[in-house]
């Protein structure tokens, strides 16, 4: 659950920063306290954007709908996660671990739904199939617990 209010704190400033940031870097470009313009034909002035700020314009905007996207979905669940009323799905599940810096992420598939854990959480769940109850938010698929069992009514698996 901490994780979720993470994500959910980390893209509000992204979404509110990079359009002021835009903003502020296009409407106010200086060059020794002058804007900077080209002029063109009958002394219209226009601003003449250079290949590394275009760059930089392409870099902020496609991080910004990034942001955006996740950020609608994580709303989504924020209901869910204030009330602490989660979603529970119990079945078959194949588990996945992807290690990589800062733990990685453990992924619990039921069919078409993807759930991902922090791989911090369960360091001790194996890769395989087996029996789970996944407790998550629906929207961004973001698991809140996860209980492995060797098969339907077997022994619990230690997974932290």
């Amino acid at each position: 659950m901490v994780s979720y209010f993470f994500q959910l704190f980390i893209y509000l400033p992204l979404i509110i920063g990079i359009p002021i940031s835009i903003w502020f870097f296009y409407t106010k470009k200086k060059k020794n306290g002058k804007l900077i313009y080209k002029k063109i034909r009958k002394n219209k002035k226009s601003y003449q954007i250079t290949l590394k700020e275009k760059f930089g314009l392409v870099a902020a905007l496609i991080v910004y709908f990034y942001s955006s996207i996740s950020f609608v979905q994580l709303v989504q669940d924020l209901p869910d996660a204030l009330s602490q009323h989660p979603k529970l799905i119990k079945g078959n599940c194949k588990i996945d671990k992807y290690n990589g810096r800062g733990g990685g992420i453990l992924e619990a598939k039921f069919g078409k739904h993807i759930i991902t854990f922090s791989n911090n959480l369960y360091y001790k769940a194996h890769q395989g199939n087996y029996y789970c109850k996944v407790e998550y938010l629906p929207h961004s698929e973001s698991g809140i617990s996860l209980i492995l069992y060797k098969s339907k009514g077997g022994k619990e698996v230690v997974t932290k």
